[in-house]
């Protein structure tokens, strides 16, 4: 009869043991885990941080560079218009002093 208690009181102590262990590996799984989702979520918020930046720097660069392109043709156009108006001016002094010639 003793025998059977102490293979009973030694199967409950091996099942607590066991159970103890499990419990052991159950929380280091949880804790690599977490470990895992918090690097994961570190990694994706850097690599969604840099793709923001590469699109900020390429909106700059684009901007920039329109700006660029309306500066040109605005210079351009500017360019024009002096010249139309030195060419009328030219015109215009022309016909005054034929008016005052004929005169």
């Amino acid at each position: 009869m003793k025998t059977i208690i102490d293979s009973i009181v030694k199967a409950e102590h091996d099942v607590q043991k066991n159970y103890m262990e499990a419990e052991k590996e159950a929380k280091t799984l949880i804790d690599e885990a977490r470990a895992k989702t918090v690097k994961l979520e570190d990694e994706y918020q850097k690599k969604f941080e840099d793709e923001v930046l590469a699109r900020k720097e390429d909106m700059k660069l684009r901007a920039e560079k329109r700006v660029a392109e309306l500066k040109t043709t605005v210079e351009k156009e500017l360019k024009d218009k002096k010249s139309v108006i030195e060419k009328k001016r030219g015109a215009i002094k022309e016909k005054i002093i034929k008016m005052v010639l004929e005169k």
